[in-house]
């Protein structure tokens, strides 16, 4: 049975660095989707969402290489759930740092 467990020592180095590009690239796109969304009167959830849908497209590599190396899916989707989550979280903060400086 242990045989049969996945393993994360057994990434490759391309994987990895594939998975760390992806992740840089989503941050980034969130940073240019907060920048770009007109805060005033929407509500922070609301405009968090909006922001992360946009940007989901940037995680797509990281399911591809994780798949390439026969990661099991369920450790793919918690591992992309966590960035979905951590990403969330810090969009969130952002908007309401944003929205709290606006004018009144």
């Amino acid at each position: 049975m242990a045989g049969d467990q996945w393993q994360g020592s057994q990434l490759s180095p391309v994987t990895i660095e594939t998975a760390q590009t992806a992740t840089r690239h989503y941050h980034l796109c969130l940073d240019k989707e907060i920048k770009h969304i007109v805060l005033a009167g929407k509500d922070s959830r609301a405009v968090t969402d909006l922001v992360l849908k946009k940007c989901e497209s940037a995680l797509a590599p990281i399911r591809s290489a994780f798949a390439k190396e026969n990661v099991l899916p369920v450790v793919t989707n918690r591992y992309l759930r966590r960035k979905r989550t951590q990403a969330a979280r810090s969009v969130l903060r952002a908007v309401m740092l944003a929205q709290s400086t606006l004018p009144r």
